[in-house]
């Protein structure tokens, strides 16, 4: 409900100022509930795995700020020096991370440049695909979790 206030919120404000409504905002609104999806079930699993709210939320705060830079990491691997266990670490959290830099299209909304359905319909696949993962990593942790 929330994203779809912010859209409407949004194309009334573009509309005022430009007088017509912009298209390519569209598929920018979608994935950014792409996003949200991914961010809830990391707070869902977070919220499993320790025992405040504030950790959870920190948590997943933090995973999402790795995870928007992500190609940061894999820069960092590439362009250093770096070897053995500690590239394979680097690498290994790269891979676990969700890759938020692949869902923005901010720049793409900006520039009027429209994503391709199959890039859409991957990126639908792949944070679906994530947040599925997390949920029932969650259940199973919660239902294996003996509470005093």
């Amino acid at each position: 409900l929330m994203i779809l206030l912010m859209a409407l919120g949004l194309s009334a404000f573009c509309w005022l100022l430009e007088g017509r409504f912009d298209t390519a905002l569209l598929p920018a609104y979608f994935t950014i509930a792409l996003q949200l999806l991914i961010v809830c079930s990391l707070a869902i699993f977070f919220s499993t795995v320790v025992v405040t709210p504030m950790l959870s939320g920190a948590f997943a705060f933090g995973v999402f700020l790795g995870g928007r830079s992500s190609q940061h990491i894999l820069y960092f691997i590439d362009n250093s020096q770096l070897t053995g266990s500690t590239a394979k670490v680097l690498k290994t959290i790269y891979y676990t991370l969700p890759h938020f830099d692949l869902l923005d299209l901010s720049n793409h909304a900006v520039y009027g440049v429209y994503p391709s359905l199959e890039s859409l319909l991957w990126s639908s696949t792949y944070s679906i695909g994530y947040a599925g993962v997390l949920l029932v990593l969650a259940t199973f942790i919660f239902k294996n979790r003996e509470f005093n």
